[in-house]
């Protein structure tokens, strides 16, 4: 969905994030949205980033403003017609889910290398991708 302003989307993803927080189990972090502009090198592809302390228990999720009010054109696979804002949202949440392993195998990477740890990243993101799909999917049905 292509929102019209700033303030429509933030009013969403905040909906979303608190619908979706208990659900994942993160009621214990502090989860907070804002928009920006992603510029980073995969930036035709990212809608959201998010940041995350596994220590203090705060994220915040980054909306691409640009990508949601429809001034960025991405691509096919990732329009924000096709996207949805819920599957961002549960994709965001997921990786902040995760915080706890991504600090353990972050310190194991640094022995590995960095070629290992693209790879992990990677297989990491298609693995959310998926699941994020399927509990969107299931909590539709409901």
């Amino acid at each position: 969905m292509i929102y019209q302003n700033e303030a429509d989307l933030l009013a969403e993803a905040t909906r979303l994030i608190a619908k979706w927080q208990p659900l994942l189990l993160l009621q214990e972090w502090e989860i907070n949205c804002k928009t920006g502009e992603l510029t980073d090198s995969k930036a035709e592809f990212e809608c959201a980033k998010s940041s995350f302390f596994a220590k203090t228990r705060q994220a915040v999720i980054v909306f691409d403003l640009p990508f949601w009010t429809g001034k960025r054109t991405p691509s096919e696979e990732s329009k924000p017609e096709r996207q949805g804002l819920d599957s961002t949202v549960v994709h965001e949440l997921l990786h902040i889910r995760t915080a706890d392993w991504r600090a353990e195998y972050e310190y194991i990477i640094d022995d590995v290398g960095k070629m290992k740890s693209q790879n992990f990243y990677h297989e990491e993101e298609k693995f959310i991708n998926i699941l994020a799909r399927i509990l969107v999917n299931l909590e539709a049905k409901r």
